[in-house]
Protein backbone atom coordinates (compact mmCIF):
# COMPACT_ATOMS: atom_id res chain seq x y z
CA UNK A 1 0.00 0.00 0.00
CA UNK A 2 1.31 3.22 -0.91
CA UNK A 3 0.46 6.35 0.99
CA UNK A 4 2.89 8.58 0.26
CA UNK A 5 4.07 8.83 4.17
CA UNK A 6 6.72 6.99 6.24
CA UNK A 7 5.68 5.61 10.29
CA UNK A 8 8.07 8.75 11.29
CA UNK A 9 6.23 11.33 9.75
CA UNK A 10 3.51 10.08 12.02
CA UNK A 11 4.97 9.64 15.45
CA UNK A 12 6.46 12.29 16.66
CA UNK A 13 7.25 11.03 19.82
CA UNK A 14 6.42 7.47 21.30
CA UNK A 15 4.29 8.11 24.52
CA UNK A 16 2.14 6.04 25.82
CA UNK A 17 -1.33 6.93 27.82
CA UNK A 18 -0.74 5.48 31.28
CA UNK A 19 -3.21 7.50 33.26
CA UNK A 20 -6.65 7.21 31.77
CA UNK A 21 -9.10 4.31 32.03
CA UNK A 22 -9.53 2.01 28.81
CA UNK A 23 -12.62 2.66 26.87
CA UNK A 24 -11.72 0.67 23.79
CA UNK A 25 -14.72 -1.33 24.71
CA UNK A 26 -17.59 1.04 25.15
CA UNK A 27 -19.26 -1.05 22.63
CA UNK A 28 -20.63 -4.43 21.88
CA UNK A 29 -17.66 -6.71 23.00
CA UNK A 30 -17.04 -10.29 23.80
CA UNK A 31 -15.21 -11.30 27.27
CA UNK A 32 -15.66 -15.18 27.63
CA UNK A 33 -16.11 -17.89 25.46
CA UNK A 34 -20.23 -17.99 25.53
CA UNK A 35 -20.82 -14.42 24.80
CA UNK A 36 -18.32 -15.52 21.54
CA UNK A 37 -20.78 -18.32 20.48
CA UNK A 38 -23.86 -16.31 21.09
CA UNK A 39 -23.16 -12.74 19.57
CA UNK A 40 -20.77 -14.37 16.31
CA UNK A 41 -23.14 -17.75 15.93
CA UNK A 42 -19.56 -19.37 14.74
CA UNK A 43 -18.85 -23.20 15.36
CA UNK A 44 -15.74 -23.15 16.82
CA UNK A 45 -15.72 -20.03 19.16
CA UNK A 46 -12.47 -21.34 20.95
CA UNK A 47 -10.25 -20.88 17.56
CA UNK A 48 -11.14 -17.45 18.29
CA UNK A 49 -9.22 -14.82 20.52
CA UNK A 50 -11.69 -13.16 22.90
CA UNK A 51 -11.88 -10.69 25.62
CA UNK A 52 -10.59 -6.98 26.21
CA UNK A 53 -6.98 -6.00 24.95
CA UNK A 54 -3.54 -5.45 26.43
CA UNK A 55 -1.98 -3.33 24.03
CA UNK A 56 -0.89 0.10 24.70
CA UNK A 57 -2.83 3.41 24.06
CA UNK A 58 -0.35 5.71 22.45
CA UNK A 59 -1.12 9.75 23.42
CA UNK A 60 -2.26 11.74 20.10
CA UNK A 61 -1.00 14.54 21.04
CA UNK A 62 2.63 13.31 20.02
CA UNK A 63 1.86 12.27 16.62
CA UNK A 64 1.23 13.89 13.47
CA UNK A 65 -2.09 12.96 11.99
CA UNK A 66 -2.44 15.34 9.17
CA UNK A 67 -0.95 13.10 6.17
CA UNK A 68 -3.36 10.35 7.18
CA UNK A 69 -6.30 12.83 7.15
CA UNK A 70 -5.48 14.35 4.28
CA UNK A 71 -4.70 10.69 2.35
CA UNK A 72 -8.34 10.04 3.83
CA UNK A 73 -9.82 13.24 2.25
CA UNK A 74 -7.77 12.90 -1.00
CA UNK A 75 -8.87 8.94 -1.73
CA UNK A 76 -12.34 8.99 -0.10
CA UNK A 77 -14.00 11.95 0.99
CA UNK A 78 -15.61 13.78 4.22
CA UNK A 79 -14.45 14.66 7.33
CA UNK A 80 -12.42 11.87 9.53
CA UNK A 81 -11.45 11.93 12.89
CA UNK A 82 -9.14 9.73 14.68
CA UNK A 83 -10.70 7.33 17.16
CA UNK A 84 -7.70 4.94 18.17
CA UNK A 85 -3.61 4.84 17.80
CA UNK A 86 -1.87 2.00 19.42
CA UNK A 87 1.23 -0.25 19.77
CA UNK A 88 0.79 -3.45 20.14
CA UNK A 89 4.13 -5.87 20.73
CA UNK A 90 4.52 -10.02 20.22
CA UNK A 91 1.28 -11.52 22.07
CA UNK A 92 -0.84 -8.33 22.24
CA UNK A 93 -4.23 -8.24 21.35
CA UNK A 94 -7.43 -6.88 20.70
CA UNK A 95 -10.51 -8.99 21.48
CA UNK A 96 -13.51 -9.64 19.19
CA UNK A 97 -15.98 -6.01 19.42
CA UNK A 98 -17.85 -4.07 17.08
CA UNK A 99 -17.29 -0.06 17.62
CA UNK A 100 -20.87 -0.08 16.75
CA UNK A 101 -20.71 3.00 20.08
CA UNK A 102 -19.61 5.32 16.86
CA UNK A 103 -21.17 4.46 13.60
CA UNK A 104 -20.00 5.02 9.84
CA UNK A 105 -16.78 4.48 8.02
CA UNK A 106 -14.19 3.33 10.09
CA UNK A 107 -10.43 3.17 8.69
CA UNK A 108 -7.19 1.65 10.00
CA UNK A 109 -4.05 2.58 9.48
CA UNK A 110 -1.86 -0.29 10.23
CA UNK A 111 2.13 -0.66 10.22
CA UNK A 112 4.15 -4.04 10.64
CA UNK A 113 7.37 -4.71 10.38
CA UNK A 114 6.93 -8.53 9.23
CA UNK A 115 5.16 -10.02 6.35
CA UNK A 116 1.90 -12.38 7.63
CA UNK A 117 2.63 -11.59 11.19
CA UNK A 118 0.29 -9.92 12.58
CA UNK A 119 -3.76 -10.53 11.57
CA UNK A 120 -6.81 -8.48 11.56
CA UNK A 121 -9.67 -11.01 11.84
CA UNK A 122 -13.41 -10.45 11.10
CA UNK A 123 -16.39 -11.79 10.41
CA UNK A 124 -17.91 -11.09 7.28
CA UNK A 125 -21.30 -9.52 7.80
CA UNK A 126 -22.92 -10.64 4.84
CA UNK A 127 -21.18 -14.19 3.80
CA UNK A 128 -21.25 -14.76 7.45
CA UNK A 129 -17.41 -16.27 6.31
CA UNK A 130 -14.54 -15.30 8.92
CA UNK A 131 -11.28 -14.28 7.71
CA UNK A 132 -7.99 -13.62 8.41
CA UNK A 133 -6.10 -10.69 7.05
CA UNK A 134 -2.39 -10.33 7.52
CA UNK A 135 -0.56 -7.23 7.43
CA UNK A 136 2.03 -6.55 4.94
CA UNK A 137 5.79 -5.09 6.04
CA UNK A 138 4.74 -1.06 5.84
CA UNK A 139 1.30 0.10 5.35
CA UNK A 140 -1.89 -1.72 5.61
CA UNK A 141 -5.49 0.81 5.33
CA UNK A 142 -8.76 -1.21 5.57
CA UNK A 143 -11.66 0.19 5.16
CA UNK A 144 -14.97 -1.03 6.98
CA UNK A 145 -18.70 -0.26 7.46
CA UNK A 146 -19.63 0.08 11.28
CA UNK A 147 -23.73 -0.39 11.35
CA UNK A 148 -25.56 -1.24 14.72
CA UNK A 149 -28.35 -3.48 12.43
CA UNK A 150 -25.33 -5.35 10.43
CA UNK A 151 -22.27 -5.35 12.92
CA UNK A 152 -18.77 -6.05 11.29
CA UNK A 153 -16.89 -8.35 14.60
CA UNK A 154 -13.42 -7.78 14.32
CA UNK A 155 -10.07 -8.27 16.58
CA UNK A 156 -6.79 -8.30 16.20
CA UNK A 157 -3.68 -10.48 17.02
CA UNK A 158 0.29 -9.54 17.50
CA UNK A 159 2.88 -11.50 16.53
CA UNK A 160 4.94 -9.07 16.09
CA UNK A 161 5.65 -5.15 16.78
CA UNK A 162 2.20 -3.16 15.02
CA UNK A 163 0.94 0.02 15.00
CA UNK A 164 -2.40 0.85 14.65
CA UNK A 165 -4.35 4.28 14.18
CA UNK A 166 -7.94 4.21 13.59
CA UNK A 167 -10.37 6.93 11.64
CA UNK A 168 -14.26 7.23 11.55
CA UNK A 169 -16.07 9.36 8.93
CA UNK A 170 -19.64 9.56 10.60
CA UNK A 171 -21.13 11.07 7.49
CA UNK A 172 -19.46 8.97 4.82
CA UNK A 173 -20.99 9.38 1.01
CA UNK A 174 -23.20 6.74 -0.53
CA UNK A 175 -20.48 5.83 -2.90
CA UNK A 176 -18.54 5.10 -0.45
CA UNK A 177 -20.88 2.68 1.49
CA UNK A 178 -21.76 1.40 -1.52
CA UNK A 179 -17.97 0.58 -2.50
CA UNK A 180 -17.39 -1.11 1.00
CA UNK A 181 -20.60 -2.98 0.98
CA UNK A 182 -20.14 -4.04 -2.43
CA UNK A 183 -16.95 -5.33 -2.15
CA UNK A 184 -18.05 -7.55 1.14
CA UNK A 185 -20.96 -8.74 -0.55
CA UNK A 186 -18.93 -10.80 -3.52
CA UNK A 187 -20.20 -14.21 -3.79
CA UNK A 188 -16.99 -16.04 -5.54
CA UNK A 189 -13.85 -16.58 -4.17
CA UNK A 190 -12.01 -14.35 -6.80
CA UNK A 191 -14.14 -12.28 -6.93
CA UNK A 192 -14.64 -11.60 -3.14
CA UNK A 193 -10.57 -12.04 -3.23
CA UNK A 194 -9.84 -9.20 -5.55
CA UNK A 195 -12.98 -7.04 -4.83
CA UNK A 196 -12.01 -6.83 -1.08
CA UNK A 197 -7.98 -5.57 -1.92
CA UNK A 198 -9.49 -2.68 -2.73
CA UNK A 199 -10.58 -1.90 0.82
CA UNK A 200 -8.00 -3.82 2.39
CA UNK A 201 -9.38 -6.90 3.55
Amino acid sequence: MIVGFDLKDIILEELFLTNKPDKTHKDISCTSVEKLYKNLKISNPLYFTYGHSNQKRLNRDALHTIPMTDYLTNNYGGKWRMTGSFKYLKDNFMGWHTNNNSEGVRCYFSYSFEDNSNIFRYRNPYTEEVVDSYDKTGWNVRLFIIDKDNPFWHCVIANSTRYSFGFNNSEPSEKLIKKIELCLQSQSETESSNSLKQIGL
